[in-house]
């Protein structure tokens, strides 16, 4: 085994993977590609193809996290996926892989002096660990790697699923100080476009209404405050917290794009500001490596193992099991 000499400081941000109108068997469905990545059956495997470039599952590892869970109507072990997206981008000048091989030999460097440049392009390489229990994510940067908005697009890609987006999920702090404010006079956010808003529910509300206005003027953003000379009611606002990051029951998939949440209030006697979408659930801490083999995949994943063990017990207390059955349409529906 290699020695870790060298540390490297590294972000994890963690995701509620959120469905959409045809919901699907998480843990089903990424069990099966497991299933088939360890039986070398890669083709048969969803890939992404956009033009940037091609995005493919180059390696997968399961990790136990803990258990028993109470998974609906059976008892399971409780474990997560850590999975490495390759990407290769015939535009940038990065390491090469031959693109003829099997998914799990494409990222082995090669000399292009003999290469048949026809079969070639670069790669590269982002980690992230999933939960198909609770539907979280959790994703570091990587350089040249895939972001969030690519990330959704190959997970809607894997599972064939339309729809599917990720939310950010509120860290500890940030749930506790709407509580402990004594007064929350104001309430502001802005919100990008949403499309379908005729389909949307309880769209009689005024705010639907605006909405709508919004749409008809065709802007692409809009922002809405509430202000209180005395104070907001909290539970309420944190109600509507809820709904605007898409954990509402009545507002799911509301809005496309949230652009900022901020509150404005008095705690301790203080007045404070808190801008939600900078207190993102996170990790934040170091990542070993061996300088002689530079940063590799094994150590992202035991990193990202290390970082969801850090946030399971606010995870198990704060987010519920997602448990889908079907119903008598044929349709999955959650539990």
């Amino acid at each position: 085994m290699a020695v870790i000499d060298k540390h490297k400081q590294k972000k994890i941000s963690f995701y509620e993977l959120q469905q959409g109108k045809h919901k699907f068997d998480l843990k089903e469905s990424l069990d099966n590609i497991f299933k088939l990545f360890k039986s070398h059956k890669y083709d048969e495997i969803n890939e992404l193809n956009l033009d940037e470039g091609s995005y493919y599952i180059s390696a997968i590892e399961r990790l136990v996290l803990g258990g028993p869970l109470d998974f609906g109507e059976v008892t399971t072990d409780y474990y997560g996926y850590a999975i490495n997206i390759a990407r290769v981008d015939s535009s940038q000048q990065v390491q090469y892989g031959d693109l003829s091989k099997q998914v799990d030999e494409r990222a082995e460097v090669i000399d292009l002096s003999d290469a048949d440049m026809s079969k070639v392009g670069p790669l590269f390489d982002s980690q992230f660990f999933i939960d198909p229990f609770y539907s979280v994510i959790a994703m570091g940067r990587t350089i040249g790697g895939v972001n969030v908005w690519a990330l959704t697009k190959f997970m809607a890609q894997l599972f064939d699923a339309k729809g599917v987006r990720l939310a950010f999920i509120p860290d500890e702090k940030t749930i506790n100080d709407v509580k402990d404010m004594t007064n929350l006079n104001k309430l502001t956010y802005k919100v990008a476009r949403t499309e379908g808003v005729e389909r949307k529910r309880d769209d009689a509300r005024s705010e639907m209404g605006d909405v709508k206005i919004a749409n008809e003027f065709s802007a692409d953003e809009y922002e809405v405050t509430f202000n209180a000379t005395g104070s907001l009611h909290k539970k309420n606002v944190t109600a509507k917290l809820l709904e605007i990051i898409g954990k509402g029951n009545s507002a799911k998939g509301q809005f496309d794009k949230v652009e900022k949440i901020r509150l404005e209030g008095i705690k301790d006697g203080h007045e404070v500001v808190y801008d939600l979408l900078k207190n993102k659930l996170t990790y934040s801490g170091k990542i070993g490596f061996n300088s002689g083999k530079g940063l590799t995949i094994k150590d992202n994943f035991d990193y990202l193992d290390v970082a969801y063990t850090n946030k399971l017990d606010f995870i198990e207390n704060k987010l519920s099991l997602k448990v889908y059955e079907i119903n008598d349409e044929g349709e999955n529906k959650e539990k």
